[in-house]
């Protein structure tokens, strides 16, 4: 049964946050909780002859939280590393942790997303879980009791995507076509019609039958068959030509075909069949990367040409991966200065798949495994040291 719960009824309770408050609450988190900080680590760099000299954490995907990481190996163990915080690594412990770490639970893993201070993971058979962070619902196993291990998602369909969003909020998109959401209702973010959080998935309302789904800060967005974008939530990133918020599915505007959406913190990008990246919503640090500072309220087109392959979408950045392995970033990532075009990721990699987070960035490098660089003050760099690099450095293999 459904629960709504007001949304100021939770101890702690948290309002819509200013840009980017959020993530410099999860840094001053982490670095209290981490030890003493290293000096800053010299990133790895290829070796003239083009070999590396060592391998990352070799994962078959991966996905970033505010201040935590989260991968899957080829067999489908989920792995955590960075902040502990209120159990976001699914480990059974509040600690931090500088590796990776094995999420409890004798599940094989399909999918697993990492959000804010909380992760979801699809398991063999469509079953959904949830761990970490519970103040307004967000794990949907009926309580707001917050959980170090993995709870079961109260639904009974069988997934086929899941999204945990940068704060409160998750999604996820059934075998026949629903999208689900629960948690957090700022704004209308779980598309039901209502404004009121649910610690149970509410069914998006509009008869859509979905593909996919993406989750940001305070909206939502969702592709149906044949590449149509739907978003609902925060007025600001829906993309259909207004900064109304609702609480319903809108179209986004331009009559594009997508193969692919992400959300950060108030922006969306969707990647179209050619290749193209379109991004829409907020725009303060250049994270729609159309070389402007001006927030959109429907597509834009990703300056420079590149054919992408893949999109992921932080707090404050957003990176691709070209065709050719190429990685690209822009926006603000705290490692390096902001850039409204993208810039290319230094030290010659050929990335599968870049993830961005708030203050912090990973990579799946074709052959090589997972390498991450940013902010580290938490052990989210997972390369079992607790400081920041400039540049790509490898996870720890377990």
């Amino acid at each position: 049964m459904q629960r709504n719960i007001a949304p100021n009824a939770r101890a702690g309770t948290v309002g819509r946050l200013p840009r980017g408050l959020l993530a410099a609450l999860a840094l001053a988190f982490v670095a209290g909780c981490a030890d003493e900080p290293l000096p800053t680590a010299t990133p790895e760099a290829p070796p003239e002859d083009g070999r590396f000299a060592v391998a990352g954490f070799d994962l078959a995907s991966i996905s970033l939280g505010l201040a935590s990481s989260c991968g899957l190996t080829q067999g489908g163990q989920a792995f955590c590393w960075g902040s502990g915080g209120l159990g976001a690594l699914g480990n059974g412990s509040l600690a931090n942790s500088n590796v990776p770490v094995p999420v409890a639970a004798a599940y094989e893993f399909v999918s697993v997303s990492a959000g804010g201070f909380h992760s979801c993971g699809i398991v063999k058979g469509g079953a959904a879980y949830c761990w970490g962070d519970n103040r307004y619902g967000q794990l949907g196993d009926g309580t707001i009791l917050s959980s170090a291990i993995p709870v079961h998602v109260a639904s009974d369909e069988q997934f086929v995507a899941i999204r945990a969003g940068d704060e409160f909020v998750s999604c996820g998109v059934t075998k026949g076509g629903s999208a689900l959401c629960w948690g957090a209702n700022f704004m209308g973010a779980l598309g039901d019609g209502t404004t009121a959080n649910s610690d149970v998935p509410v069914e998006v309302l509009g008869g859509l039958h979905f593909t996919d789904v993406s989750v940001g800060s305070y909206h939502s967005c969702g592709l149906v068959k044949g590449g149509a974008a739907y978003c609902w939530g925060n007025g600001v990133t829906l993309g259909n030509g207004t900064s109304v918020s609702t609480s319903v599915p809108v179209a986004v505007a331009g009559g594009h075909q997508f193969t692919a959406l992400a959300s950060g913190f108030g922006q969306t990008c969707g990647l179209a069949k050619g290749g193209e990246l379109w991004c829409w919503g907020s725009n303060v640090v250049g994270e729609l990367g159309d070389g402007t500072n001006t927030d959109r309220y429907v597509p834009v087109p990703v300056a420079g040409a590149i054919s992408f392959q893949s999109v992921s979408a932080g707090s404050s950045q957003t990176c691709g991966v070209e065709k050719g392995g190429r990685g690209y970033c822009w926006g603000a990532s705290g490692a390096t200065e902001s850039s409204n075009t993208p810039v290319e990721i230094p030290g010659g990699f050929q990335f599968t798949d870049v993830r961005a987070a708030g203050f912090f960035t990973c990579g799946l490098v074709k052959q090589l495994g997972a390498w991450c660089w940013g902010a580290g003050a938490g052990g989210q760099l997972g390369n079992g040291r607790n400081d920041d690099s400039a540049g790509p450095v490898p996870v720890a293999s377990p």
